[in-house]
């Protein structure tokens, strides 16, 4: 009998580690959870980052092909005014004579 009280004793015991161990393990599977949800957000934060960064570099892009354009139209401005202010000089010079 005694035997058997021992034994129920230790089949209790091994009951109470077992069930502490899935607690333990429980807890742990929930953690993981929570930082795969952690993971989940800042994963999404830093493509919605990724997003706002290829659109503010595209906006960029555009201003600088708009840039060189005007750079492009202001040279030739530049040019057709040398002679006009070169027949200018002569006309001013005209009158000085």
């Amino acid at each position: 009998m005694s035997d058997s009280l021992q034994g129920v004793g230790r089949c209790v015991e091994n009951s109470q580690r077992a069930s502490d161990s899935l607690r333990s393990v429980g807890e742990g599977i929930g953690h993981i959870t929570q930082l795969n949800g952690l993971i989940a957000t800042t994963t999404e934060q830093q493509a919605t980052a990724s997003r706002e960064i290829a659109d503010q570099l595209r906006s960029v892009q555009t201003i600088a092909e708009h840039t060189a354009a005007n750079i492009g139209v202001l040279a030739s401005s530049s040019q057709s005014l040398s002679p006009l202010a070169i027949r200018l000089a002569a006309l001013g010079q005209s009158f000085h004579n």
